[in-house]
């Protein structure tokens, strides 16, 4: 009634086929003219047209009587939606994606409406200035007169985003919780997830997240192909959503989420073999992302997990980045770890006087590599990372000698660490 049923809708687009078909109508008349009997629509087409914009202008009216006698409703009231500030986010009223202010249209008191206000980046949702103790989605019955005002204030904090950070693709037969996917908000602010898609390489299967899913910042969401399975094997994990009727290949995949406007969020192309880790096909592990703000589709950022996973939480091959950005250091360089001699986890400083396209190496003594902990997303300043005595493969090392390398252009720094169990 607000939009597809308004009569300027309809005959814009009434007058828009009259215009592309106007100058082929001679041609029509003089092809089809029939001594100007019926049947001849090309004789009176302007008439017909004139038909059809009157039909236009009345089909709305008709519609609200319609609906309103066969459901008993009352009129129709007046409803107004407004942001503030103006262009700091958007209201989901219905089905309708409202992003201007001052906008009005017509409703049924006695239908339920839901409203959603949804921030634009930069800004946060503070309240409904009409329901002031509400959340951002409300389910609101409209008076005659009805306002609803989104209120929106800026904010310095890093939005909401979804990062792909473990797959169970290959259960190990102990163990079988079949498929699943954990996604996490790394962001600052929650992240409504409805309505998104999960899919795999083939655009045929596709899972729809339902209605009002929501990552707060830092928190995790599994999303599982069949709940009982996995609600067996991981008893204690509740933040988990399904199921879903596709299987993920034990031979190499690609695990993808889109938004609710069909855009690419993230995307994770697996493989069982190397450079990827080995472990997750099917001997127990999962496949977990070294640190969420790291390249997901490098097979690099990603270790096997210590025995089964830990789907809905940190990850067991989780290594932390901290920084200090405000600090630009003039030369980029390795600085004491610490503890040296170390059991189960050291922290290695480093510091950064540029972006470098380099990893943080780690070898034993025989030289073999254990760990390449990539470093290319790193901002300059300072930083501090924790390598917790694991290989590539997320299994851990035995006690001994070994050696950090952090090598650019320029410049080589090497660090001998004492692990002791």
């Amino acid at each position: 009634m607000n939009t597809v049923f308004q009569s300027d809708y309809l005959i814009n687009h009434l007058d828009s086929i009259a215009n592309n078909i106007e100058e082929i109508i001679p041609a029509h008349r003089t092809r089809w003219y029939n001594n100007g009997n019926w049947p001849n629509s090309a004789v009176n087409w302007q008439a017909r047209i004139n038909t059809m914009e009157n039909f236009s202008t009345n089909r709305r009216s008709h519609a609200i009587n319609h609906i309103q006698n066969e459901f008993d409703l009352p009129n129709i009231a007046q409803t107004s939606l407004n942001m503030i500030p103006e262009e700091a986010g958007s209201i989901q009223f219905n089905t309708l994606n409202i992003i201007e202010s001052d906008w009005y249209g017509y409703y049924f008191p006695t239908v339920p409406i839901e409203a959603k206000a949804i921030p634009n980046e930069g800004f946060q949702f503070s309240m409904w200035l009409e329901f002031p103790d509400s959340n951002a989605t409300i389910i609101v019955q409209v008076t005659d007169p009805f306002t609803l005002t989104a209120v929106f204030t800026p904010t310095d904090l890093s939005p909401g985003t979804t990062v792909i950070n473990e797959i169970n693709y290959n259960s190990n037969a102990d163990h079988n919780s079949d498929d699943w996917v954990e996604l996490i908000n790394p962001g600052e602010i929650e992240i409504d997830i409805s309505n998104w898609i999960l899919k795999d390489d083939n655009n045929s299967h596709g899972y729809t997240i339902p209605d009002e899913t929501v990552i707060q910042p830092n928190n995790y969401l599994v999303l599982a192909k069949d709940m009982d399975l996995f609600s067996s094997s991981y008893p204690d994990i509740s933040n988990v959503i399904g199921p879903f009727d596709f299987s993920l290949s034990g031979g190499g995949d690609q695990v993808r989420i889109f938004d609710n406007a069909g855009i690419l969020i993230d995307s994770v192309q697996y493989d069982d073999s190397d450079p990827w880790p080995l472990e997750p096909d099917g001997s127990g592990p999962t496949l977990e992302l070294i640190n969420p703000e790291y390249d997901n589709s490098l097979a690099l950022s990603w270790a096997s997990s210590l025995n089964n996973g830990s789907p809905g939480m940190q990850n067991t091959a989780y290594l932390a980045s901290d920084v200090a950005e405000n600090i630009i250091p003039e030369k980029t360089s390795l600085l004491p770890a610490y503890p040296n001699p170390f059991n189960g986890a050291v922290t290695i400083p480093l510091e950064l006087a540029a972006p470098i396209n380099a990893s943080i190496i780690i070898y034993n003594l025989l030289g073999e590599r254990v760990m390449d902990i990539p470093i290319n997303h790193l901002r300059p300043g300072q930083h501090t990372l924790v390598w917790q005595g694991r290989n590539q493969l997320g299994h851990s090392v035995g006690t001994g000698i070994y050696f950090v390398r952090l090598q650019t252009e320029n410049s080589r720094s090497v660090q001998k660490l004492i692990y002791l169990k």
